[in-house]
């Protein structure tokens, strides 16, 4: 008979679902990792009148990124740690192709800013509300 023997046997239901919750985090995960950087080149676009410079690149970075983490954690915690891990892990790729700064992160206020912003804003998203559902 199955399940006896102390072995634990999938049916089919479970099956799927644990293969549907692989490949959303995959995808996740993935989208993440690009995210990284096209956050960092969305973060250099600045608006310039008569003096004054409005970094609103460095917002729309820091949103897009915090909103994929959001809804990757909104699917499930998990996927919420596998999409903030796959984007901190596509930003080191992109800090470290540009040492000293490049094209992507520059060694300039808007790249540190945007190093920092929005990596402090993705961990606050993926951190929040720590406590049990």
């Amino acid at each position: 008979m199955p399940g006896e023997g102390g072995g634990a046997t999938l049916t089919p239901q479970p099956r799927a679902r644990l293969l549907g919750s692989v490949l959303a985090g995959a995808a996740f995960a993935l989208v993440a990792f690009a995210t990284a950087p096209v956050a960092a080149l969305v973060s250099r676009m600045c608006w310039r009148s008569s003096g004054v410079t409005v970094p609103y690149g460095l917002a729309l970075s820091a949103a897009g990124s915090m909103a994929l983490v959001a809804l990757a954690r909104a699917s499930s915690r998990l996927h919420g740690f596998v999409a903030g891990g796959a984007w901190l892990v596509g930003l080191a790729a992109v800090v470290r192709s540009t040492a000293g700064g490049g094209f992507l992160v520059a060694g300039d206020s808007l790249g540190w800013a945007f190093l920092v912003v929005d990596t402090v804003g993705v961990l606050a998203v993926l951190l929040w509300g720590g406590g049990r559902r």
